[in-house]
């Protein structure tokens, strides 16, 4: 349901992209978002995930474990 309300008619292609386990305590964002992101929406880095295409940073959300899932997450998947 968070998903079709943040991507609309591209939930499908979200929920295609890998897991829907949350990446931290609080952060209902998940690593198919990360993955997303850096397939269709040219995120290259975990500063860009966390600052720009989530509000992970905003709402202080962004701990060292989630940062390094993110990081993981964007160089594991894209080499």
């Amino acid at each position: 349901e968070r998903l079709a309300r943040a991507y609309g008619t591209l939930a499908d292609e979200v929920l295609a992209a890998g897991s829907l386990e949350p990446l931290g305590p609080g952060a209902p964002e998940t690593e198919a978002e990360v993955l997303y992101a850096r397939d269709r929406e040219w995120a290259s880095s975990a500063e860009d995930v966390l600052r720009r295409r989530t509000t992970i940073a905003v709402t202080g959300r962004d701990a060292p474990g989630v940062r390094r899932r993110v990081d993981r997450a964007i160089c594991i998947r894209s080499a």
